[in-house]
């Protein structure tokens, strides 16, 4: 954003320049589901994504059902969970050998 000559001579006389914020939006679950699944699990495949069940649930349903319930309950889904949920949903043959 440019700005504006008023604004500048004001922010170098050393006057506050006033704050200005983007408008948040609310997002769906599908796509912060979407923005996680690129970030957490960028490598994966389609198929280690959205066929593979654990308990019944794909990992794109499990991420969906988890970001829910910590916005029900008003909570973050912290490092050790997504470490949890990686190891959940590795394939046996990807897994590193001990």
């Amino acid at each position: 954003m440019a700005l504006s000559k008023s604004l500048l001579y004001k922010t170098l006389r050393g006057e506050s320049a006033p704050v200005i914020r983007r408008k948040l939006q609310k997002r769906d679950t599908d796509e912060q589901v979407e923005a996680s699944m690129k970030k957490h699990f960028a490598e994966w495949s389609a198929i280690d994504a959205d066929i593979r069940l654990v308990n019944g649930m794909t990992l794109r349903e499990r991420m969906c059902k988890d970001k829910r319930d910590a916005k029900m309950n008003k909570a973050r889904l912290s490092t050790t969970y997504w470490k949890n949920l990686r190891a959940e949903y590795t394939p046996e043959d990807k897994r590193p050998h001990k």
